[in-house]
C-alpha cells in the first residue's frame, strides 16, 4: 500500500502524512511489487528509443511505404484529371 510521506523540517526524516495519496504534495512511499508494476508500465508505454528510431527499418516496412506512397500519388492525380476531364466536358467549346 502507497503512503504520502513529507520531510520533517527539523530532522529531515520522512513522516506518514495523515493525507491520502490522491492530495499529496510531497513524496509518495511505494512497496517493491508497487513499483514494480509502475515502472513496468513506464516502460510499455515508452519503449522507443533513438537507437529505435534511427535504425535501419525493415525491407517489408520499406516496401509498404513505397507503396502507400505511390498509390497515393497515383490516386491524387487520377482525381485531378477525372476532374478535369469532368470540368473540361461541360465547357463551352464542346457545345453545338
Amino acid at each position: 500500500m502507497a503512503y504520502c510521506v513529507i520531510e520533517n523540517a527539523t530532522t529531515g526524516a520522512l513522516e506518514i502524512a495523515s493525507s491520502t495519496l490522491e492530495s499529496c504534495s510531497s513524496f509518495a512511499l511505494y512497496t517493491v511489487d508497487e513499483a514494480l508494476v509502475i515502472s513496468q508500465s513506464i516502460t510499455d508505454a515508452s519503449s522507443i528509443t533513438l537507437a529505435d528510431i534511427f535504425a535501419i527499418p525493415e525491407a517489408s516496412a520499406l516496401g509498404l511505404a513505397f507503396q502507400t506512397s505511390f498509390n497515393l500519388v497515383l490516386i491524387c492525380w487520377l482525381s485531378a484529371w477525372a476532374y478535369g476531364v469532368v470540368v473540361n466536358y461541360f465547357s463551352p467549346q464542346h457545345e453545338r
